[in-house]
């Protein structure tokens, strides 16, 4: 089953992916700074794992010809 999504809404998902995929990963690396524990390594590669995964997720999702 294949859903049809207009090119101008799937470049608006893979936007708003982006941006979820920063937030994340922003709220993730900086609230480790923010508590009274030390740094964490596991806590840095899960932010960075967000990120790509979210990058990844917003290229799939970006269509590759947009006719405005």
């Amino acid at each position: 089953m294949s859903i049809k999504i207009s090119p101008g809404l799937r470049k608006l998902y893979a936007e708003k992916v982006l941006e979820l995929a920063n937030i994340g990963a922003g709220a993730t690396l900086f609230s480790q700074f923010l508590t009274e524990k030390g740094f964490s390594w596991l806590s840095t590669f899960v932010g960075f794992g967000i990120i790509i995964v979210g990058y990844v997720v917003s290229y799939l999702l970006y269509p590759k010809r947009l006719k405005l």
